[in-house]
Formats: C-alpha cells, sequence, structure tokens
C-alpha cells in the first residue's frame, strides 16, 4: 500500500506515461501534480497558479476532493491490514 504525492516542474522527469501529455505546460511557474495510489496514478492537475492570479476568482475546487480521496484511500488501505 502507498500513497504519494509529487510535484513536478520543468526540470523534473514527468512519469513515462504522462511525458507526452503534460510536457509542454511545465514552465517557471506551472508545476504538475500527480497523485499516485499503489502504483496507479489517480490524479494530475496542472498548477497555472502564477502568483498575480491568486485572487477568489480562480478555481482551486479540485483540491477538496483530492483531500478526501487521500483520505479514503487511507482508510481503505487501513482497513485491509491485519492486526498482529
Amino acid at each position: 500500500m502507498s500513497y504519494s504525492v509529487d510535484i513536478y516542474d520543468e526540470s523534473d522527469t514527468l512519469p513515462e506515461e504522462l511525458e507526452e501529455e503534460y510536457q509542454t505546460v511545465l514552465d517557471d511557474y506551472r508545476k504538475v501534480l500527480v497523485v499516485t495510489h499503489n502504483r496507479k496514478i489517480t490524479l494530475t492537475e496542472v498548477d497555472g497558479g502564477e502568483p498575480e492570479d491568486a485572487n477568489f476568482y480562480r478555481d482551486y475546487s479540485w483540491i477538496k476532493k483530492a483531500l478526501l480521496d487521500a483520505y479514503q484511500a487511507g482508510y481503505d488501505d487501513c482497513a485491509t491490514l491485519t492486526q498482529v
């Protein structure tokens, strides 16, 4: 059982399955957030949040779902553990 959240910028090498789709969006400001659970990518998001865009009009609503999904994944993983 593993859960990871990784952030890739222009100097990083993306996972092979994401290279083609996301390599062109990376620059000084944008990064790609990749959530992996049990070696399967469950979420990818592009952070286009340049400093001048940090306002109440920016849509960061996906973050709530990502946090709830992470909690649920941890809960599900714990449910599969056997007690010693």
